[in-house]
């Protein structure tokens, strides 16, 4: 199980993933282990792929950048991800055989979207975006500073997980009194490697 995090930063966002790409319908055949699944969708922001590939790719080319350059609120940016994942849920949705258990928790189609939004005060902004078959789940947006959204692993606990870690980390440095950027950023990264390695077996 794939597993993507946003952390939301003062200037724009950290986007985190693995490179694990399975075949859930082939009790979770590895596929690939250094997919790329993060890719930009504006001149300031980009998304991780979470779910079914065919139809996260074609959420991702579906979002039209040109809205997201201009956007002027947050209901802007969260309207155009959703439309773009909701239209890579619907072809997705229509394609699959009549074989496939729709019902599978890995039959999904989402985006954990993060950067620089001018904006804003503070510039940064993280979200993400979700859907399955029992619908669409209500879109994450964070805007405050380290704060974070992780999507996938539920079978693992992973969301939990990871924020504990993370949140060890940050007071790991604030203990010693480092609050330098790239040690931040170092130590959500960190958080991230030792909860998959930890919890997933393919790492």
């Amino acid at each position: 199980m794939t597993i993507a995090i946003a952390v939301c930063l003062s200037d724009g966002a950290l986007l985190i993933s693995d490179g694990l790409r399975v075949n859930p319908i082939q009790n979770n055949r590895v596929l690939s282990t250094d997919a790329r699944k993060i890719s930009a969708i504006s001149s300031s922001m980009a998304a991780i792929e979470l779910g079914v590939s065919q139809g996260t790719s074609l959420a991702l080319r579906a979002v039209n950048r040109t809205v997201l350059d201009h956007a002027g609120t947050v209901s802007t940016i969260v309207s155009e991800i959703d439309r773009a994942t909701h239209f890579g849920w619907n072809v997705l949705l229509s394609s699959l055989g009549e074989d496939i258990d729709r019902n599978h928790p890995s039959i999904k189609v989402a985006l954990v979207f993060g950067g620089y939004v001018p904006v804003f005060s503070q510039g940064g902004l993280i979200g993400g975006s979700l859907y399955h078959i029992d619908g669409h789940d209500e879109t994450l947006i964070r805007t405050q500073e380290n704060h974070i959204i992780v999507l996938g692993g539920e079978g693992q606990n992973a969301q939990s997980r990871y924020k504990e870690l993370a949140q060890s980390e940050m007071n790991s440095l604030s203990s010693q009194g480092v609050g330098v950027r790239d040690n931040v950023v170092d130590a959500f990264i960190r958080a991230a490697t030792i909860t998959w390695r930890r919890y997933f077996k393919f790492f």
